[in-house]
Formats: C-alpha cells, structure tokens, sequence
C-alpha cells in the first residue's frame, strides 16, 4: 500500500510530465540549448513583435573577417523578408536554428570569384503567425537596401551565409545611393572604415598598410568612390563620420 509520501511524490511526478508536455506542444518556436529566447528582449517594431534570440557569435576586426570572408560584395537587397523566404531547423520538435534566404542583386564584387550567387542566408526569419526572429540585435536587410556584406559558404550545404551577424553585414543606403546617416551611425564603425578604406580609397598603400594593418588613422578626411558618388571618412574617437 502506498503511504502519503509516495502518493505525494507520484502527484508531484505527473505534474512535472503535465507542465513539460503542455512546454513543448506550446513553444515550437522556442530555441533548445543551440539558441534560446531572452523573453525580456521582446518589442513591437512596425507592428511585428520581435523576438530577439540569444547566440554565440564569433567577434572580428577588419583583417580577420576580410580573411574569413569566401566573398565581399556590395549588393542590393530585392525582396521583404517573410514567411516564405524564412527557414527553420528542427530538433526533436524544438527550433534550433533559423534564417532566411534574401535575394540580391550584385552591385560589386570586392573578394571571391563566384559570380553565380544571387542569393544568401541572414540570420533572421518570419514565424507563421507572423513573429521577427532576429539573432541578438541583427536587424533584416530591407527591400531595395544596398550593403556591403561579408559572407561564408561554410554552412551545411554550402549556401553562403553573413558570417556573424552585424559584423558580417553593413547599411550603405536606398537605391543604389549613399546614405552618409546610416553609414556614419553603424555600430560596427571600425571595421566599416577599414573596408571603405580597403575599396573604395585612392590613397597610397604605404598608407593603408598604416590603417588596416597597425590601426594608426589618420587626423584627415579621407576620400572615397563608391556608386558613382565622392564622399569623404573620417574615424576619430570610435566614431565613423562621413562627409560630402
């Protein structure tokens, strides 16, 4: 005969297996131990709520993400993220990866020789009820947005992916213009600076070496070309800012 402890203990027990079984049906959009949802990281940004989910992402500066990179493109984002276009990873019934894949047109290519990709994964997705996942603070490329994009083939079937979320992705501006704002507001604004200057600088390689290799800036603007526009960088104090 079973006491008032045991009774007790197999209450308990079935309460457990209740509550762990309601856990699972009701979170299919919840990350296992891969990634997992920081529930107070939660906002409503143009009337989507945005789950910002939590990642291990790998840190560089400019030389060791240059280095990493299969390709360096300036490209033009042509499609929205949606549901459509977004991909999820499964587990045993749990979310444990998530991306999408974005459309692109190429504008330029600045390292890598495969002239065949018109598309690569971000690291972001549309649930089917409508919710943004977004790897820690990484924001969706818009429809007609041109970035400068470092990315990897090193992912399971070889699709080229944004190595590492905001550092493998960078604002450049609507249609096919500059955009001095987004630009000079990035938060990654050094290694930003290092690829303008890398690219799109006329300036001698005596010089560059000095920038890219021993981080010593300069007190002057520098100029730049890119998209048929001039513009002029400056980087002092952490602070990218670019000048007509």
């Amino acid at each position: 005969m079973l006491n008032r402890k045991n009774i007790f203990f197999i209450i308990i027990v079935l309460a457990f297996v209740v509550l762990g079984c309601f856990f699972i049906n009701s979170n299919k959009e919840t990350s296992n131990d891969k990634e997992s949802v920081n529930t107070e990281s939660i906002s409503e940004n143009n009337e989507k709520e945005v789950l910002h989910i939590e990642g291990d992402l790998m840190t560089y500066d400019y030389n060791e993400i240059k280095e990493k990179a299969d390709l360096i493109m300036l490209v033009k984002c042509v499609d929205n993220l949606d549901y459509d276009n977004s991909i999820f990873y499964y587990d045993e019934g749990l979310l444990y990866g998530f991306a999408a894949r974005r459309n692109i047109e190429v504008l330029e290519i600045l390292k890598g020789e495969d002239r065949s990709c018109n598309s690569f994964l971000e690291p972001t997705a549309i649930t089917k009820d409508g919710k943004e996942l977004q790897l820690e603070d990484y924001t969706p490329m818009e429809k007609n947005g041109v970035y400068l994009v470092f990315l990897s083939n090193e992912t399971a079937d070889g699709s080229y992916s944004i190595i590492s979320g905001n550092y493998g992705r960078y604002a450049a501006g609507e249609n096919d213009v500059i955009d001095i704002k987004i630009l000079s507001n990035n938060i990654f604004a050094d290694i930003m600076y290092s690829a303008l200057i890398d690219y799109y600088s006329d300036i001698e390689v005596s010089e560059k070496e000095n920038i890219l290799l021993y981080s010593k800036y300069p007190e002057e603007k520098i100029k730049c070309h890119m998209l048929d526009k001039d513009f002029f960088v400056l980087y002092k104090n952490e602070k990218l800012e670019i000048f007509d």
